[in-house]
């Protein structure tokens, strides 16, 4: 019984680790995307810039006021800065379906986290159920046959039986349970 205790607490773990892992990830993409966002409009600029650089390199070329290496390195320089922003429009487009892949994937992780805790809980309690022996069980059918036969409901009689523990009791049961089997969050 403890070891399937120990297979939900690792499956649960494991789920946890993944989550932070992606969450890290998220962190470090929204940040280059930020980065490149910020940058596109430089990139841009420079490309713009560039292009009217060349511009004029070519107007000085035809009127034979600069070489013909001038003119190549120029119309180079605007492919350079071309080629940068459409690299940088990639990677910013790559970025924005990476955070979105993410943001769409988190909830589905934490759906499957809540699941694995809950069999957590599950495997904890049939431990506890299990430590109900036959005995105790016939005991308990017998004082529910009793009860019905005066006319009080199962649940009345298993109420007067094990009464719910108080708020407080709960939450300090569930504490001490979380911290033995190791499911603090």
């Amino acid at each position: 019984m403890r070891n399937n205790i120990e297979v939900a607490v690792g499956a649960y773990r494991s789920a946890q680790g993944e989550i932070e892992q992606s969450l890290r990830k998220q962190r470090e993409l929204i940040k280059r995307l930020d980065d490149a966002r910020e940058g596109l409009p430089k990139l841009e600029r420079a490309c713009e810039s560039v292009r009217h650089e060349r511009e004029k390199i070519a107007d000085k070329f035809v009127l034979g006021e600069c070489t013909e290496l001038e003119f190549q390195e120029a119309g180079e320089k605007l492919e350079k800065a071309e080629k940068s922003l459409a690299d940088g429009r990639v990677i910013h487009d790559a970025l924005t379906r990476q955070v979105k892949a993410l943001e769409t994937d988190l909830p589905k992780r934490y759906t499957e986290l809540d699941l694995l805790q809950r069999q957590c809980w599950e495997q904890i309690s049939l431990q506890f159920e299990s430590k109900i022996t036959g005995g105790v069980r016939e005991t308990i059918r017998t004082i529910v046959a009793i009860g019905c036969q005066i006319g009080r409901t199962r649940q009345f009689i298993l109420d007067c039986l094990f009464p719910n523990p108080s708020s407080g009791e709960t939450q300090q049961i569930q504490g001490e349970l979380r911290e033995e089997y190791s499911l603090n969050d």
